[in-house]
């Protein structure tokens, strides 16, 4: 069985079923070609042999190229990307998670992980072009919820996000998060909140703990 087909809870499954409910944010109208965008910019770095490109304007490969570029820059994600126990695209979806009150089967899918100290990567290509205008993308876009979702299903101590501007490649962020830290907690919180609302519909899959 396929990630995809795996009947456990992604947090794109939390999102997507909150915007059934008329909550969330609305997807963009260019929503397809964003997510190929996003593809091919994750496959460049991370399984090249499975970037063609194919479904690309010339100028957004030659875009993400040079957003590439940016990553492999960096020596500290240079150097996570090529350790021993990196793996990229890494899924798990293995047991039942406490979160909060609820007991639930999550799952996940992250960019890349390092399973020796536990840490997880997401890549990010963003429409930003400063750090003030990065970080208030990872709340706009609710990237904290995510990251606890991660921890939790993975059993992860941290995480790095990384953004990397689209207007203008040459810039990278990192923001660092910790099991338990201010950050965390707050998306754990909204972890919680969100699998209350599901509960209601589908209290099968979000037990409540006794």
């Amino acid at each position: 069985m396929g990630y995809f087909e795996h009947p456990y809870i992604s947090n794109s499954d939390i999102k997507a079923f909150l915007k059934s409910q008329g909550k969330g944010f609305e997807d963009p109208e260019n929503l397809q070609l964003i997510f190929d965008f996003g593809s091919y910019f994750h496959s460049s770095i991370l399984e090249p042999h499975l970037a063609p490109g194919e479904l690309l304007k010339p100028e957004d490969v030659a875009l993400a190229h040079k957003m590439r570029d940016t990553f492999w820059k960096d020596p500290l994600l240079r150097y996570f990307v090529t350790s021993d126990d990196f793996h990229r695209e890494k899924a798990f979806h293995e047991k039942e998670v406490r979160v909060g009150p609820y007991k639930v089967k999550l799952k996940c899918k992250c960019d890349g992980v390092r399973l020796r100290t536990k840490t997880f990567l997401e890549l990010k290509g963003l429409n930003v072009g400063s750090e003030k205008e990065f970080r208030e993308a990872l709340v706009r876009y609710e990237y904290d919820q995510a990251a606890a979702h991660y921890m939790l299903t993975g059993d992860f101590d941290r995480g790095i996000i990384v953004g990397i501007s689209k207007r203008n490649p040459k810039l990278l962020w990192k923001w660092f998060v910790k099991r338990h830290d201010e950050w965390y907690n707050q998306g754990e919180q909204k972890l919680i909140d969100d699998l209350a609302i599901i509960r209601e519909f589908s209290p099968e899959d979000v037990r409540l703990v006794a």
